[in-house]
């Protein structure tokens, strides 16, 4: 035995490691956990990150990836892509910010590496940055590691967003929340200069969030950060130290009180309270000033833009409370893949990757024993959020409306999607399963299994024996009453919802589907209910299993939330992700610029901007800030395709070989919602010929109705249909009012009355609106056939309406032979488009009636007020030589004649922000160029600058004297030039603060204090 110096026993003691030593292994644990995180995000996508197939939603084939492409070519190309001339006729792509090319990072990943890998590095810096930021938040607010990474997963990885995951901007701003808290959390922990730091390093933060860009993560991020600063610091609130097992009930009911109490009281203000709250107001704004300031280079742009879109003519608390969680749907919290059929097709009432609450089991179950057992500042705060949002995620559901609240607020009300509120309310459940697993560690390491906590597991062991039973028993009445179950949920969907053909049987087999016993994932959500516990519990029982227990709670947490991420959405090859098809390789050979009409029954193929990543550019768009005054347009191009097509460059035409929904009458097939001509007699619209199978028709069929004849007499002719030989002969037959064609408003839905007396009607229906939930007026049409007097040998039908007022729509129409076989005319054998390619599906044709992208006109006719596409087809007007504009006539130009000659026009340059062309003209006239009209474009005439009028309703015009002159159009947007010159001023205001800061810590203020005291002296 080893004796001391004093008598008695040695006691051996381990030889304290070196300093160093210490610091590096502590360094080592700590960076293990956020290496672990930043390893799952690669592992979630190491797929897409190794040249295979990547997650993909709607959004992310119809928006963000072929947006995305084009605008890294443009990147490589060295150009900043501010507008893109590919959909909409051209759209500000910058000013929209849902590509985030003012973003950092999105425009270093575009510049670094190729697509789709910068695509796939996107994403994945996104969810890294979301677990991390998660993992040290939680950290500071006194979480240990194990606890800290599973928030840290729970919150990358739960449902928000990963149901998000098609939505690039939400990514990339969701993704800073937690690290918005951190820099307020040290903020409030700190004073004097290192509060400026960590004012200035939150701002900084918010300017990365802001331009990411979605401004509903934003807007929630500052809520919450403002009411954080009001409540916080939290500090280290996990259970600091543990009471004795010999202090009583009361006691320890009696500590709990007066902790309340002193919260309650804000002992830690201080001082006076109004400066108290002075500080937190002024910090606040610090921090929000400078983070929206570094930022205005998007946000004013993006707020110029979302005031001229469509969005600024929805705001309604109807729209603003679509896409809400039903109740239903707060069994998600356990059964994420519940109301869906597989990654596509769903049954719920909106779309599940809006409306999915988890975020694990496991967390789940951690979050509520840290609600149950975790006293602090942080907990009764997080539960507060977490009980609001979870509220407001219901919309209009509740009895009680409390979306009103939020809808009231500025900013809100331009929004929609109450579920998007789930982003609070898996972060609050990130940082509660945190402090959770930690309480659970430092319980078990002084205390065992006590009896409270003991029980509230055994409920949690209760739990999954109780749903298993009630699904079984559901199960059973579903096969049992299949009828009184429909019926009951026919009344449950009585209510608003997306998919209006959502019906009862859809969600009867729904819930057969989740309720069988092989659903593997409903067996997953309940054996977590049930294992999660035991673990618990054993923890709890064998202190001494910490590491093992710890290990098993984080390992259920990422298998769980690894199926769950990797499950959501199907996958695809990225090339797939762009169409490619014999008519797109005929398009990208040849030469631009051209514009493509895809029609929108074939959007699941070609549409809405997927042709962007190939370089083709159409009509076709889709965006939630669309322009409104190109929706007009669009419209009307959808619903009958003529001139105003002709006009905009549409040199090809994508056109479905058959279209869903058609009807037939006698044998004439038509589309009661798509018509083969709309026009009047006054302008080219009002005539139409097709080509036809040669035919020795003996009878015509038509399907039309005429709108606006006012007094007309019944039984005069309203328009003609001819027959046209292949010697160039012609027979026509009239179309009277009253008795080949009527009326085409009704004046109500529905069939007409039995004393009806006119043509027969071949459908009644309710015109289509954009808002679902609005019903369109009524309206008819009216088929008949014409018998000829003699057989003619038809190759072409021409239809012509003649009568001065009114308007004629043709649906259909028909030629039949003597033998009963015949040609239905569809809209691709109009005589403009000549076939270049076809499919099944789907025909592309060349339009030998378009516009070049500019053309001349010698005249202009002025226009009170907007120029509407009913206008235009109703206007008297040569579209060849005439253009109608919005406001006085220009007058840097004296106009010819209609028919004096034009001169010639051609395209020196096409880039998306600048276009110049060389026009000639004999006599003054007017330049026409086939683009959107945007304020945010200037022209010049040999360099002086001129006035762009909108023309045609979307296209622009400029005045140009005779002569010879270059034309030029550049993109320069004020709103842009503005929100840059508030972002610099910003930049150089965080540049002061964070010197002032480092001056006053590093003591250079001081000594410069001194330095010229002594001068004075």
């Amino acid at each position: 035995m080893v004796v001391a110096s004093d008598g008695g026993p040695r006691v051996a003691s381990r030889r304290p490691l070196p300093r160093a030593f210490a610091a590096t292994r502590a360094a080592l644990l700590e960076l293990a956990p956020i290496l672990f995180l930043v390893g799952f995000s690669v592992v979630v996508f190491v797929t897409e990150l190794t040249g295979g197939p990547i997650y993909y939603g709607r959004d992310t084939t119809t928006f963000y990836y072929p947006n995305t492409l084009w605008a890294a070519g443009e990147v490589a190309a060295g150009r900043l892509p501010l507008w893109s001339p590919l959909i909409f006729g051209g759209y500000p792509l910058l000013a929209d910010g849902e590509i985030g090319l003012l973003s950092p990072v999105q425009l270093g990943l575009l510049a670094l590496l190729p697509m789709p890998l910068a695509y796939s590095a996107g994403r994945v810096v996104a969810y890294a940055l979301a677990s991390v930021g998660m993992y040290l938040y939680a950290r500071l607010l006194g979480a240990n590691r194990r606890g800290a990474t599973i928030g840290g997963l729970a919150f990358a990885y739960g449902s928000f967003m990963v149901g998000h995951l098609q939505h690039d901007n939400i990514l990339r701003s969701a993704a800073w929340l937690p690290w918005l808290m951190l820099t307020a959390e040290l903020a409030l922990q700190a004073r004097g200069p290192r509060r400026l730091l960590w004012a200035a390093a939150g701002g900084l933060i918010l300017a990365l969030e802001a331009v990411g860009v979605h401004i509903q993560p934003v807007l929630m991020s500052v809520l919450v950060f403002g009411l954080a600063l009001l409540f916080g610091p939290f500090g280290k609130t996990s259970v600091p130290t543990i009471l004795s097992p010999s202090i009583s009930r009361m006691a320890q009911l009696g500590k709990l009180v007066y902790e309340l109490r002193a919260l309650l009281a804000r002992r830690n203000i201080g001082g006076n309270p109004l400066e108290w709250l002075l500080s937190r107001v002024v910090l606040g704004l610090l921090v929000v000033g400078l983070g929206l300031g570094l930022a205005a280079i998007q946000i004013v742009p993006l707020y110029e833009l979302g005031l001229r879109s469509i969005r600024a003519s929805l705001v309604t608390y109807d729209y603003a409370t679509s896409f809400a969680v039903s109740p239903p749907q707060l069994l998600t919290f356990a059964f994420p893949a519940m109301f869906n059929f597989d990654a596509e097709r769903h049954w719920a009432l909106w779309a599940t990757h809006e409306t999915t609450l988890y975020v694990g089991v496991t967390p789940l179950l951690l979050a509520l024993v840290a609600l149950g057992y975790v006293r602090g500042r942080a907990v009764m705060f997080y539960a507060l959020v977490g009980l609001v949002s979870l509220l407001l995620v219901f919309g209009d559901y509740l009895p009680i409306k409390p979306y009103t609240v939020v809808w009231n607020l500025p900013g809100f009300s331009y929004l929609r999607a109450p579920a998007r509120f789930s982003l609070l309310l898996s972060f609050t459940l990130a940082v509660l399963s945190a402090l959770g697993v930690t309480w659970i560690a430092r319980h078990a390491r002084f205390r065992g299994a006590s009896g409270t906590i003991v029980g509230l597991l055994n409920v949690m062991l209760l739990l999954p024996l109780g749903l298993a039973l009630a699904i079984g028993a559901l199960r059973w009445w579903l096969r049992f009453d299949p009828l009184s179950a429909t019926d009951l949920l026919r009344v449950a969907l009585h209510t608003s919802k997306e998919n209006g053909q959502l019906g009862p049987w859809h969600v009867y087999y729904g819930l057969m589907e989740f309720t069988r016993p092989d659903n593997a994932r409903t067996a997953i959500g309940l054996g977590l209910l049930a294992v999660t516990p035991l673990v618990l519990r054993l923890w709890l029982h064998r202190p001494r299993l910490d590491l093992l227990c710890g290990a098993l709670l984080l390992w259920l947490t990422a298998g769980d939330l690894w199926l769950f991420s990797t499950s959501f959405y199907f996958q695809s090859p990225a090339q797939d992700l762009t169409p490619s098809s014999p008519a797109t390789m005929v398009l990208e050979s040849r030469p631009q610029p051209f514009r493509l009409f895809v029609e929108p029954v074939l959007n699941q193929r070609y549409g809405a901007n997927q042709l962007a990543g190939a370089g083709v550019a159409t009509v076709n768009g889709y965006s939630s800030l669309e322009p409104p005054r190109f929706a007009d347009y669009w419209q009307s191009v959808v619903h009958q395709d003529n001139a105003l097509l002709d006009l905009f460059d549409v040199q090809y035409v994508l056109a479905a070989v058959q279209a869903p929904g058609s009807r037939t009458f006698e044998g004439v097939t038509y589309h009661p919602y798509d018509r083969l001509m709309s026009g009047t007699s006054a302008n080219p619209t009002g005539q139409e010929t097709f080509r036809i199978v040669p035919t020795q028709a003996t009878s015509l069929t038509v399907l039309s109705a005429v709108e606006g004849l006012g007094e007309s007499q019944a039984g005069a002719a309203v328009a003609e249909v001819t027959l046209i030989g292949a010697d160039g002969s012609r027979l026509a037959a009239p179309l009277r009012g009253g008795l080949e064609t009527a009326e085409y408003n009704a004046p109500e839905p529905g069939w007409p009355l039995a004393d009806y007396a006119g043509p027969r009607v071949a459908f009644a229906g309710a015109e289509q609106v954009p808002n679902r939930h609005e019903r369109g007026d009524p309206f008819r049409i009216y088929g008949v056939t014409i018998p000829l007097a003699q057989p003619f040998d038809a190759t072409a039908v021409e239809v012509r309406m003649t009568s001065p007022v009114g308007r004629l729509h043709l649906y259909g129409l028909g030629v039949r032979a003597a033998d009963g076989s015949g040609f239905a005319v569809r809209a691709l054998d109009k005589q403009k488009y000549v076939p270049l390619q076809q499919d099944a599906a789907a025909a592309l044709l060349q339009n030998v009636a378009a516009r070049q992208r500019v053309s001349l006109v010698n005249e202009v006719i002025s226009a009170n007020g907007a120029v509407t596409t009913d206008r235009l087809h109703e206007q008297a007007w040569d579209p060849a030589r005439q253009a109608v504009i919005e406001g006085t006539p220009p007058d840097g130009a004296q106009a010819g004649a209609a028919s004096a000659a034009l001169g010639q026009v051609r395209l020196l340059s096409y880039l998306p922000t600048e276009i110049v062309a060389q026009a000639d003209l004999p006599a003054p006239g007017y330049l026409v160029l086939a683009d959107r009209f945007d304020e945010g474009w200037r022209a010049y005439v040999d360099d002086a600058r001129v006035t762009i009028y909108r023309a045609n309703g979307v296209e622009r015009l400029v005045a140009v004297p005779a002569g010879s002159h270059t034309v030029r159009f550049a993109y320069e947007p004020f709103p842009l030039q503005l929100g840059a010159g508030i972002s610099l001023a910003a930049a150089g205001a965080w540049l002061v603060v964070v010197l002032l800061a480092l001056a006053q810590l590093s003591g250079v203020s001081g000594l410069l204090a001194r330095v010229a005291g002594a001068r004075r002296r």
